[in-house]
């Protein structure tokens, strides 16, 4: 990296710290930094990615009005620099405040995360600005969190990115609320008016979500309960597709992403969840696959696997205070193909944490037999991943 970009970083991180220490009644952030280093089964060389990130927040409560800010820096390296791809658009921010500099195989980023402010109005309480918003209560992959959801392999879901959005919340009962939501995309295309409603009619919990995402009509129910000592969940999400046919179009002109997850806790220390995930948006020929990923709904991060049915699994187990052991498992049910990742954490001190994982895929290979080369399954080609991950909270 060369001398300029860093002195672009420096300089960028000297504005945002100050007029976040200025504004902070209640200062905090995180450091975070990954490094993974895979082989890709094409290439006999190593291939390495490397992340760092500062982010910074501050909560202020002025007269009444509740505000948020935060701001994050990131450098992103790659090596070889082919690996440094554009990265995806900010679909759910109208504006653009982020400014980034490349230089070779190293990115460097400052974006406004977080701008928010709070209050009430009546019985209303309202929410305008970038802030975060998630739906659904499945925990590996939930159909029903459709703005700006997590993929179910992601490794740092702690911060839910930032969204520009009016959120209006009304409590009809004390089991009960209704909440209306505007979205404004970086286009009118993206913009979104979804309504949810949630109410406890024990011992379960419903979830009811409608409207309009990104110009497709959207119904979701969402039910969470527990039966037997486990967690029980059920999410389905209903589209009526927008722009089918068309390049970078949906799918089909109605499908649906629907999954039903089970939770066990067995003590403090062992936990097992299952899911079956159906992935109406995505399809069951391993043939399809490229073409599922120039589709609307993986473009837009709806969804982030490209075939239709699934078993994910994840089991953690604390070994000692200080140590757990996490297994997750993605199978594709259809071409036999999946993910494997231990993964080790470790509390080092106080708010640090350092946790270190394999990533192991296994499937049928590309078939180079013909003229052209045929995908036969989702992960078959993926080479195996080892790497790094460390959080320092403040």
């Amino acid at each position: 990296m060369s001398l300029r970009p860093r002195l672009y970083c420096a300089a960028l991180l000297a504005c945002a710290l100050l007029p976040a220490a200025s504004f902070a009644a209640e200062p905090g952030g995180s450091l975070k930094a990954l490094a993974v280093e895979t082989l890709d089964s094409e290439s006999p060389a190593p291939e390495r990615l490397l992340s760092a990130g500062l982010r910074l927040e501050a909560k202020k409560d002025l007269g009444g009005l509740k505000t948020e800010l935060a701001l994050e820096a990131r450098l992103l390296g790659a090596s070889p620099a082919r690996l440094l791809t554009e990265p995806p658009p900010n679909i759910n921010r109208r504006l653009d405040l982020e400014r980034s500099s490349d230089s070779g195989s190293w990115r460097s980023t400052l974006a406004l995360d977080r701008l928010s402010l709070q209050g009430t109005a009546g019985e209303l309480r309202w929410r305008a600005g970038r802030q975060a918003i998630g739906f659904g209560r499945i925990g590996l992959f939930s159909p029903l969190d459709v703005i700006a959801p997590f993929s179910p392999d992601a490794l740092d879901t702690e911060v839910r990115p930032g969204i520009d959005a009016l959120r209006l919340s009304w409590w009809p009962g004390p089991t009960s609320e209704l909440e209306l939501i505007g979205v404004l995309g970086d286009e009118a295309g993206h913009n979104s008016l979804l309504l949810t409603a949630t109410r406890n009619v024990s011992p379960v919990d419903l979830l009811l979500l409608a409207g309009e995402l990104r110009g497709r009509s959207l119904l979701g129910l969402g039910l969470a309960g527990e039966l037997f000592g486990a967690a029980l969940r059920a999410e389905s999400a209903w589209y009526k597709g927008t722009d089918v046919g068309e390049l970078q179009g949906d799918p089909k002109e109605h499908f649906s992403i629907w999954a039903f997850e089970a939770g066990y806790l067995l003590g403090d220390d062992f936990s097992l969840t299952a899911q079956y995930l159906h992935n109406g948006a995505g399809e069951g020929d391993p043939a399809l696959y490229r073409g599922t990923a120039l589709e609307a709904p993986l473009r837009e991060g709806l969804i982030s696997l490209v075939g239709r049915q699934y078993l994910l699994t994840s089991i953690s187990d604390r070994l000692q205070p200080l140590v757990t052991a996490q297994l997750l498992y993605i199978r594709n049910l259809e071409d036999a193909s999946g993910l494997v990742r231990p993964l080790l954490e470790i509390s080092l001190a106080d708010e640090v944490a350092l946790s270190l994982f394999v990533t192991v895929h296994h499937g049928d290979r590309v078939d180079e037999g013909g003229l052209v080369p045929v995908q036969e399954s989702e992960f078959g080609d993926r080479g195996e991943a080892a790497g790094a991950f460390l959080r320092f909270y403040f």
